[in-house]
């Protein structure tokens, strides 16, 4: 599925859910000057927002997500989104229309309409080249951690549901 015919039976932006997409943000944030990485930020954030508890270990686990994965390319805001996407896929939280391989491509379509890329080193080096002209520090800078919480909270937010 691409992004030209991705189903949109509703708005990714309702009133609604702009005070919990707020709230999103502040946490992601706050994770962020914590000294969590992009996935872990975002991870963490989509969780409080999707009220989903995980062990510490999985917390860990999404560590390798950073950066790129090293070998994978995907940005780690995007692999944290799909780890949600997951979780509430297993627990019959995302409507029951789609296979999980059929959501993950569409996450992927909507993550790369909103940030022009899914691959870190695609989003990452633009982002920070145009940072770094305005700025004298790497200080404040955020590559995609709220542009990639914003596709992955309303893509989940658009297909999920309560139970």
């Amino acid at each position: 599925m691409t992004a030209a015919n991705l189903p949109q039976k509703k708005s990714f932006i309702t009133s609604d859910m702009d005070t919990c997409f707020a709230k999103a943000v502040e946490e992601c944030e706050a994770f962020r000057l914590q000294g969590y990485s992009c996935a872990e930020s975002v991870l963490r954030a989509l969780l409080n927002a999707f009220s989903l508890k995980v062990s510490d270990q999985f917390y860990k686990g999404v560590f390798a997500f950073a950066g790129g994965a090293v070998n994978d390319g995907r940005c780690g805001a995007l692999e944290a989104g799909l780890a949600v996407l997951s979780l509430l896929y297993s627990k019959g939280r995302m409507e029951s229309s789609y296979s999980l391989k059929e959501y993950s491509c569409m996450m992927h379509d909507i993550f790369k309409r909103i940030n022009g890329s899914y691959l870190c080193s695609e989003i990452f080096y633009p982002r920070y080249d145009e940072y770094m002209k305005d700025h004298d520090s790497e200080d404040g800078f955020q590559c995609a951690f709220v542009t990639g919480l914003e596709a992955d909270y309303k893509f989940l937010q658009t297909y999920s549901i309560d139970i």
